[in-house]
């Protein structure tokens, strides 16, 4: 995958082709797989907003601080916000509720819980 048009790691994602599901639901471009696999488009997080480490900071409920309390380590890919009436917790920015796991929203401040 990437975050922000940069390499971040491999991960397991279903290719588009088997149907995607919330909250990975934003395609990939074309590209190989780490496993050898053809080039093929992926179901993904936004890569421009988060990473697999952001959205499994907000599905395990992780209490922040601050914004760089969330997701991967030295990387602007979470905020610390009040999800779902719940003050200082993980989340991440979203463009629509699909992008947020299932039960969560997407609501007016950009963001999964809001």
């Amino acid at each position: 995958m990437q975050f922000m048009g940069a390499a971040h790691g491999s991960y397991c994602l279903r290719p588009v082709s088997a149907g995607c599901a919330r909250p990975l639901t934003v395609t990939t471009v074309a590209r190989a797989s780490a496993s050898g696999a053809a080039a093929a488009a992926y179901c993904a997080v936004d890569e421009t907003v988060t990473t697999c480490e952001g959205l499994a900071a907000l599905i395990a409920d992780t209490a922040c601080t601050m914004p760089t309390d969330c997701g991967a380590s030295s990387l602007a890919d979470g905020r610390c916000e009040t999800v779902s009436g719940v003050a200082n917790r993980c989340t991440y920015s979203c463009g629509t509720s699909s992008q947020c796991p299932s039960g969560v929203t997407c609501g007016g401040a950009g963001y999964c819980g809001s």
